[in-house]
């Protein structure tokens, strides 16, 4: 039996939304000449007419031409629209810089020299790069979609479509990146195994059902939400026929506005200055002078002392309650003060709730990095009872919710190999289901004990730094496991006194196998 891998809490920056302005960024500083270098023909200024060089990510110089961009591109069309001719060459704007060497205006853009290539080969008149896979072709169709290249992305999205029979989770992960909506529709109904458009059944067709688990790396920065979306509509399309109405998922995430706070003054505002109301004052660690505040909260005149100053303490409260954000100043260290009271302060609230909400602390410290707290929620989601959504996987990777399924089943199968239904267990018959919204236990008590098992298996761990060598009675004494039977057909009190599974004919040899194979190999 595999052993499960806790996931891992290290997160991946996401990656940004594109927008039309993105494939655009002011040059900072010039870089040395010895580091930057030219690419192949015809992108070489081989004539010398070049009139414009495109410098990308990786420091490779594209020598082009304003006139083919105009035309293949309004995004550079307006760009260059905006620019004065007579542009002295040692100036410089927030969009462009002057070569040193040919006098030519320097363009920084986001994309590596490969994407680039293949994107203005479709601009030119000369042969064109083949895409072999799904992974060459998402960054270039991203990069036409920013530039607005209406002809490229027809293109390329048809040959996106072509990979879709042979490989529909990765035009799907294409798709969600990119925020092609249609696109990742009809590469979730491929995964699913129906091809078509819903609103249209004459021409929803049978295809091959992938697995459930398949996975593929493109889609790890895809939104844990779309991903959810996805594993929904497989199950939905593996459970009924097609004369079933199904309501359209929503797999593209649109980027949310940005919100501007109006401007707040240096002084408190209200409710924290606010004595005839307030039930609770905080202290800052400059309470002596004026900074006072009042927070309302649960208990009736309850003052505590906070190691914050006052400044800091006013900041964060301000984003705490239902009111305008503050104004955050430039980067300083006044910042990373707030910044790091805050996490300390956001961490010790999901420490605090990660007995009730273990999915949503779980996405919460993926994307913070905590990785005590991100092992700690890991362990409590392995025992809900069935899959939901949670308004976290919007913000967090599908890669975090990737290794949680995978460590929940193999959690699962531990515990229902060593013990649960071990009439199954013996005929080989279980299986631990990938994703499922139906509930892998008869019963709540039945999840509530296993956690509370698996957990105490977890602290003696800790402390002891070894598996081998479990206290098996200071997990589950012996004489509870003789009790089970009547604490479960007679609700006895005792260590697991919350309605424990069916557990007649169970041994401590069990117990061991279940502990020790949940706890091996744990992610430190």
């Amino acid at each position: 039996m595999a052993t499960p891998h806790a996931p891992s809490a290290v997160a991946p920056s996401p990656r940004p939304q594109p927008t039309s302005a993105a494939i655009l960024t002011p040059p900072q500083n010039k870089a040395p000449l010895e580091t930057l270098s030219a690419a192949g023909y015809p992108f070489n200024n081989h004539y010398g007419d070049a009139d414009v060089v495109l410098q990308t990510k990786d420091m490779t110089r594209f020598y082009v031409h304003r006139a083919v961009l105009r035309i293949a591109s309004p995004l550079f069309a307006s760009m260059f629209a905006s620019w004065q001719p007579n542009l002295h060459p040692t100036a410089s704007s927030d969009t462009m810089f002057f070569d040193d060497y040919m006098r030519l205006p320097v363009v920084k853009v986001a994309e590596k020299a490969d994407t680039l290539d293949r994107l203005l080969r479709m601009c030119y008149p000369i042969p064109e790069s083949a895409f072999v896979d799904v992974a060459d072709l998402s960054p270039v169709l991203g990069a036409a979609l920013k530039c607005n290249m209406t002809e490229a992305i027809d293109v390329l999205i048809d040959k996106l479509l072509d990979f879709c029979k042979d490989y529909p989770l990765q035009v799907f992960a294409a798709a969600c990146t990119n925020n092609i909506e249609d696109v990742a529709g009809h590469a979730a109904g491929c995964f699913s195994g129906y091809v078509g458009k819903e609103s249209d059944k004459a021409t929803m067709t049978f295809c091959s059902r992938r697995p459930i688990s398949d996975y593929t790396p493109l889609m790890d920065d895809v939104p844990a939400s779309s991903y959810f979306q996805l594993l929904q509509v497989h199950r939905s399309y593996a459970s009924r026929s097609l004369d079933t109405p199904v309501l359209p998922p929503v797999f593209c995430l649109s980027p949310a506005p940005r919100r501007v706070p109006p401007p707040i003054g240096d002084q408190a505002c209200p409710p924290f200055g606010d004595s005839a109301h307030g039930d609770t004052v905080v202290r800052s660690s400059t309470y002596a002078a004026p900074d006072l505040f009042k927070l309302v909260a649960s208990s009736n005149g309850h003052a505590v002392s906070v190691t914050e100053d006052g400044s800091t303490l006013a900041m964060l409260l301000r984003l705490c309650y239902p009111m305008a954000d503050p104004v955050m100043p430039d980067r300083s260290s006044d910042d990373d003060r707030i910044v790091d009271a805050a996490e300390e302060f956001a961490k010790r609230a999901c420490v605090a709730a990660a007995e009730t909400l273990p999915l949503r602390l779980y996405f919460i410290a993926w994307q913070y990095g905590w990785q005590d707290v991100t092992e700690q929620s890991a362990l409590r989601a392995v025992y809900d009872l069935t899959e939901q959504y949670v308004p976290e996987m919007d913000s967090a990777p599908a890669e975090a919710y990737r290794r949680l399924l995978v460590y929940r089943r193999e959690c699962r199968s531990i515990i229902l190999a060593n013990w649960h239904n071990c009439n199954l267990r013996r005929s080989g018959a279980f299986d631990v289901e990938y994703w499922s919204q139906q509930p892998w236990l008869q019963k709540a008590g039945e999840a509530r004990f296993w956690m509370a098992l698996h957990r105490r298996a977890q602290e003696q761990a800790d402390r002891t730094q070894s598996v081998a060598s479990l206290d098996v009675e200071a997990i589950l004494p012996s004489s509870t496991i003789q009790e089970l039977p009547g604490i479960a057909q007679n609700g006895v009190g005792g260590p697991f006194s919350f309605g424990a599974p069916s557990l007649a004919g169970a041994s401590t040899g069990n117990v061991v196998g279940a502990a020790k194979g949940l706890l091996a190999d744990r992610c430190t």
